[in-house]
């Protein structure tokens, strides 16, 4: 009786163990065709045979799939850096490795104990339809990556963004998309202002919640500029003076006197940039305009004020 469960016990671990196997033969894949790929590329670390032991060579040692686990877009996996060899050496193969693999590879240029954290993407996303992503009210979401997280950027360390690509890339669909997660998620944290010298697409907000103002007229542009970076003036006297960092400190410390975000949009901020003709005194004047942009760029991060502009090409020529 006992010899008999112990048989069972037995086949139906080595059975169990020979599913498992079979299961895994695309992760045994993964790791020999990585390796079969680094050596063809000729990447190892250099040995020398003759104080090998015995007189045998040493192994040849590459870059190699330490572990791997299987994930919607893929594979998410820790390759090992071997001793020799760096994670520079390792991300100048990426062409190759996409190639040969038939993936797209992102990796972590962050190591821990000789390991970087890389994905395999074989099911890049594929979103048919826009769904609002939630954010805290100091983040823009972007989009989503290859793997189907969302990317977010973080307003207290990237206050400015700047979106560029010729006509059809998608500009202002990325701009659009932008600014309807944030309407969507912080209509009551933030403030909006809409500028564009020819009518775009923007225009479609100009009644939703939390957009304050917009115009296609360069006077009325300037003078909003004016106000907001008086209000910019303003709200810096009032951290200096309470010995406030930026406005996320602000908001935790005075909830009851919470500043609003101010989002700035500019379509085809090259319209804007332009300085004036040089005068009779052969002196170039400065457009006020261009001067109120500079002086927020440099000084609105702390205080909540943000610019997303738009434009086609990001040549000193386009500019100005």
């Amino acid at each position: 009786m006992l010899v008999e469960m112990g048989l069972v016990g037995g086949c139906y671990f080595l059975g169990k163990k020979t599913i498992q196997y079979l299961k895994d033969k695309d992760i045994r894949e993964m790791k020999e065709r990585f390796r079969d790929i680094m050596l063809k590329a000729g990447v190892h670390n250099h040995t020398d045979e003759k104080v090998a032991k015995n007189k045998q060579p040493i192994k040849k040692e590459t870059y190699s799939i330490y572990s791997i686990q299987r994930m919607k877009y893929g594979y998410f996996a820790l390759i090992k850096i071997p001793n020799g060899l760096g994670i520079d050496k390792l991300l100048s193969l990426k062409d190759i490795i996409q190639t040969n693999m038939k993936c797209m590879i992102e990796f972590n240029e962050e190591t821990t104990n000789n390991l970087v954290k890389t994905k395999f993407i074989y099911n890049p996303l594929n979103n048919k339809y826009y769904k609002p992503i939630k954010t805290n009210d100091n983040e823009i979401f972007l989009g989503f990556l290859t793997d189907g997280k969302p990317y977010k950027l973080n307003l207290n360390k990237d206050p400015h963004i700047l979106i560029a690509g010729k006509t059809g890339t998608g500009k202002s669909f990325l701009f659009a998309s932008i600014l309807t997660n944030l309407i969507h998620n912080h209509k009551k944290d933030i403030e909006v202002y809409l500028f564009q010298i020819m009518k775009g697409e923007i225009d479609i907000f100009k009644n939703c919640p939390s957009v304050k103002f917009t115009s296609d007229n360069k006077d009325e542009i300037l003078i909003m500029l004016e106000k907001l970076y008086k209000k910019m003036h303003e709200r810096s006297k009032k951290f200096a003076d309470m010995g406030i960092k930026n406005i996320t400190q602000w908001n935790k410390h005075f909830p009851k006197k919470r500043m609003k975000r101010i989002i700035i949009g500019v379509e085809e901020i090259s319209f804007f940039m332009n300085k004036a003709s040089n005068n009779t005194d052969d002196k170039k004047e400065k457009d006020p305009t261009f001067e109120y942009f500079t002086g927020i760029v440099k000084a609105g991060r702390s205080v909540g004020i943000h610019f997303i502009c738009i434009t086609q090409r990001t040549t000193a020529k386009n500019l100005g």
